[in-house]
C-alpha cells in the first residue's frame, strides 16, 4: 500500500487510544498461548504501551527471554495488531503513577503491592482495519462486488486499512 505513512500512524495511534481488549499471540519463539493483557496507557506521542502484570506470571520470564511479541488490538469493528520489542519494568515511581482504582481487582495491596510490573510495549509495526459506520458498509459493498464479479476485492483505503511501520 503506497499512501501517507503519517496518516496511517496516527489513524493506528487513535485507534489503539479507544481499544482497551487486547492479548497477545504467540510468536514462533515463544510457548505461551493466547492471553488477555491489561492495557493501563498509551503514550500517543511515541505510541509505547503499558500493560501490568504479576511477576509471578509466566508472561515476565517469556518476555525477558523472547521480547519481540505480538500484540491485537480489537473493538467491535476496529482492529489493530502491533508488533514490536517488550520489557518488564519494575519502576515504581512509574506503577505509583499509573496505579488507579481499576487495577485493585489485580493488586488488593495497591501500588506498594511487590509482585506488580509493567510491561513496556515498543510497537515497530502495525496493521489496522477501521471498520466503524459507514467504512465498514463501504468495505463490504465493495466485497460483495468482488465477489459477484468473481474477482479478488481490491481495497486500498487508509481510512479502512492500512500496514505500517510505527
Amino acid at each position: 500500500m503506497n499512501h501517507n505513512k503519517n496518516y496511517s500512524i496516527i489513524l493506528t495511534t487513535s485507534l489503539m487510544s479507544s481499544i482497551r481488549l487486547c492479548w497477545s499471540a504467540p510468536t514462533p519463539l515463544m510457548s505461551y498461548t493466547l492471553v488477555q493483557w491489561r492495557l493501563h496507557g498509551h503514550d500517543e506521542e511515541t505510541g509505547v504501551l503499558y500493560f501490568s502484570t504479576s511477576v509471578d506470571t509466566g508472561k515476565v520470564e517469556e518476555i525477558e527471554q523472547h521480547p519481540h511479541v505480538n500484540i491485537n488490538m480489537q473493538s467491535s469493528s476496529q482492529f489493530v495488531s502491533l508488533s514490536g520489542e517488550a520489557i518488564v519494568s519494575n519502576d515504581r515511581d512509574l506503577i505509583a503513577d499509573m496505579y488507579n482504582a481499576s487495577w485493585k481487582a489485580w493488586y488488593p495491596d495497591g501500588p506498594e503491592q511487590k509482585d506488580i510490573r509493567l510491561i513496556k510495549f515498543n510497537p515497530e509495526q502495525a496493521e489496522y482495519w477501521n471498520l466503524a459506520g459507514l467504512k465498514g458498509l463501504k468495505f463490504l459493498w465493495e466485497a460483495g462486488k468482488a465477489i459477484a464479479q468473481d474477482e479478488q476485492v481490491d481495497f486500498d483505503d487508509p481510512a479502512t486499512h492500512s500496514k505500517v511501520d510505527m
